[in-house]
């Protein structure tokens, strides 16, 4: 009789649990908005470099500082480390600070300039204004100087003595250059000359030397207020109002001096 073989005694073994869940590592799921955010999901394992986004560039220049003032870094610094970033951001700075100096410059300039050509165009009407100011004084002193000398000649015809007439000119600074008659009268004692001098004078309107040949003596016609009169080189007046008897007394004791 066959018997079957007994079942094979198996070990015991001890069976236990551990205290602590043992470690598995799972794959993390990406949350579904990750695809439509406008930060990509970062991925897994090496990714090759790229130049920045329009976003992250747009983000730095508004994180960036300089000298902690909280200022928006100008264009041109995404990219760049803090330090360098934060130095081009001042020259960006300065440079506009220098841009509005030379605008300013430019302005100050142009206020000058415009200045400059307005005192220019004043100076210019003035010089015209004295132009004209000067030609009419000069030629209503050269027909006055004409109509003493024409009076002064018409007394020493009537007196018999001979008249020569000359010209000479005269320049003066605000009038300029000018012809006036020159008398020389032959007297008894000698010689008459009657001379303009000048009509910018000071104290007065004009002069008229008249003064003796070879005695050398000399009286100072000269006009104030609209009127003639004879003075001496110290400003002396001649006892008689101008007219004939003054000329006749004063003709006749310059050249009867000794």
């Amino acid at each position: 009789m066959t018997s079957s073989p007994a079942p094979t005694p198996q070990a015991a073994t001890h069976m236990c649990r551990a205290a602590v869940p043992e470690l598995v590592v799972t794959a993390k799921r990406l949350p579904f908005q990750a695809a439509n955010s406008p930060w990509k999901a970062r991925q897994l394992g090496p990714k090759a470099c790229s130049p920045p986004s329009r976003e992250a560039r747009t983000i730095f220049r508004s994180a960036s500082v300089t000298g902690g003032q909280g200022l928006m870094a100008p264009s041109g610094t995404a990219g760049l480390p803090p330090r360098m970033a934060s130095f081009s951001a001042t020259s960006h700075l300065l440079d506009g600070a220098s841009s509005a100096r030379r605008t300013r410059c430019q302005a100050r300039g142009g206020r000058v300039e415009w200045r400059r050509r307005t005192r220019i165009q004043e100076t210019t009407m003035a010089g015209k204004t004295s132009s004209a100011e000067a030609a009419k004084t000069r030629a209503d002193w050269v027909a006055l100087v004409e109509r003493i000398l024409s009076q002064i000649e018409g007394w020493a015809e009537q007196n018999g003595w001979p008249v020569h007439r000359e010209t000479k000119e005269i320049t003066e600074e605000a009038l300029g250059t000018y012809a006036v008659p020159v008398l020389q009268i032959k007297l008894p004692g000698g010689r008459l000359y009657v001379e303009p001098v000048a009509r910018e004078v000071v104290g007065a309107e004009g002069r008229i030397d008249l003064y003796s040949w070879p005695g050398l003596h000399r009286l100072l016609l000269v006009r104030s207020g609209g009127k003639w009169a004879l003075k001496t080189d110290s400003r002396v007046g001649w006892p008689d109002a101008w007219g004939k008897r003054a000329f006749t007394r004063a003709a006749e004791n310059l050249t009867n001096a000794p």
